[in-house]
């Protein structure tokens, strides 16, 4: 059985560096960038008050601003998430950095294909550009952010943490807010990263809300759904896996219950989570079959 299994690893990753060599030329972070398409979804709960029905909220995540996408391409994103008009808007996290393998054919790939042409500029200098372009960002009900993975290493952390104070987005890592409007109000809040080798907490998410509040979740890494013993919370928000920048779902049915998490609306026993193929791309900057994607959500109340 453990031969038949390592066989098995062996033939999908022979296929996914196949496709990987072979797709290369014809794709690129320009081509993919233009594509940026509108994921519109609708959440129905009985418990979104009535004054909350139909309002907008836009979501994204995982821009890794930086080599393979620019400022202007940031700028641009920006200009498509303000022209939506949203009410809310929440970013995701990983907002900078690229993933640097350490071993086997991806290094080797970086190596010989990547940094020739990319080079490989400090993920620290990308910090503050990108949220001089966020801070445009507009919603009356606000805007919203957790940090990533990515916004922790690369010794990003401290400077990403002001960065985002600085651009007046409220950060969601292990806090929340009331959002209201009218005489009504829905919960928002966040949880830090799972990778950070930091604590989660959802106390502030939960200890004040009730089980008939209408409440998000942002968590980065959707893995932390797992986690989630409340029925205090509706929907999480996450995205972090990229949809693998392949689409190819069962290529990448490893640690993390990756393949459950892996993209789009998932059923929990007590919650929705929504995991988004994100924007940019790390190692690689090409997507095959998993589109950069702005997820617009419009909350309808249950009749």
């Amino acid at each position: 059985m453990k031969k038949t299994s390592s066989n098995n690893k062996t033939v999908r990753r022979v296929i996914l560096w196949f496709l990987i060599i072979l797709l290369i030329p014809a794709f690129s972070i320009k081509a993919c960038s233009k594509s940026i398409r509108i994921k519109e979804i609708e959440i129905t709960d009985p418990d979104i008050p009535k004054e909350f029905d139909g309002v907008k909220i836009i979501f994204f995540s995982d821009v890794h601003c930086g080599k393979f996408f620019s400022v202007e391409q940031v700028r641009k994103l920006v200009d498509k998430v303000n022209s939506r008009n949203p009410d809310i808007i929440i970013l995701g996290g990983d907002y900078v950095g690229d993933y640097h393998p350490r071993r086997g054919f991806r290094r080797v790939l970086r190596e010989v294909i990547i940094l020739p042409i990319y080079g490989d500029p400090d993920a620290k200098d990308f910090v503050k550009p990108f949220f001089d372009e966020a801070k445009k960002l507009k919603a009356p009900l606000g805007v919203y952010a957790v940090l990533g993975n990515h916004d922790y290493w690369h010794d990003c952390e401290e400077l990403s943490k002001e960065s985002l104070s600085e651009s007046g987005i409220k950060s969601l890592d292990n806090k929340a807010y009331w959002i209201k409007k009218g005489d009504s109000q829905i919960k928002l809040g966040g949880v830090t990263d799972t990778w950070a080798k930091k604590d989660q907490t959802l106390d502030p998410t939960i200890n004040d809300a009730e089980t008939g509040d209408f409440t998000i979740l942002v968590s980065h890494n959707p893995s932390f759904a797992e986690r989630i013993q409340t029925d205090k919370i509706d929907l999480m928000l996450s995205g972090h896996n990229h949809r693998a920048q392949f689409g190819l779902e069962p290529l990448f049915r490893k640690k993390e219950n990756q393949d459950r998490y892996f993209y789009g609306l998932v059923e929990d026993p007590n919650l929705l989570v929504y995991i988004t193929s994100g924007i940019g791309e790390v190692v690689l900057p090409i997507r095959i079959f998993a589109p950069p994607e702005i997820v617009e959500i419009t909350l309808r109340k249950e009749k």
